[in-house]
């Protein structure tokens, strides 16, 4: 496009400058997505916890076997059960559980939440 008259140019300059506007404004909010995502806070496996340096509750009986694997011991917070680890979570002692099979279904039954519901709802994801 090359236009040759006034009114023209200023269509042209005007498509310009809202162009510019609209793919500021997309990269913009797409950047914001990704480093929220990134900030969620959630841990979703034993790997992601140790790259972070997070402190992780994990069951007394099973801290020999997962040290022999990973190399857990600096930030392991030993626990007896999940009934001792949410509310190590909840002081902000580990930032994360290992648990058993049944006793992340026991604590998802709500077995551990003293008849408070809501009490650690946003721990076990």
């Amino acid at each position: 496009w090359n236009p040759h008259t006034f009114p023209g140019r200023l269509a042209l300059a005007a498509l310009g400058v809202f162009t510019l506007i609209v793919l500021t404004t997309y990269t913009g909010m797409v950047t914001t997505i990704l480093l929220r995502r990134e900030h969620t806070g959630q841990i979703r496996s034993l790997t992601m916890a140790m790259q972070q340096e997070k402190k992780i509750c994990i069951l007394e009986a099973n801290l020999d076997s997962v040290g022999a694997r990973y190399d857990i011991y600096a930030l392991a917070v030993p626990v007896a059960s999940a009934r001792e680890a949410l509310p190590k979570m909840d002081a902000s002692e580990c930032h994360a559980a290992l648990l058993t099979e049944d006793e992340w279904n026991a604590a998802r039954a709500g077995l551990y939440d003293e008849g408070d519901n809501a009490k650690h709802c946003n721990k076990l994801q």
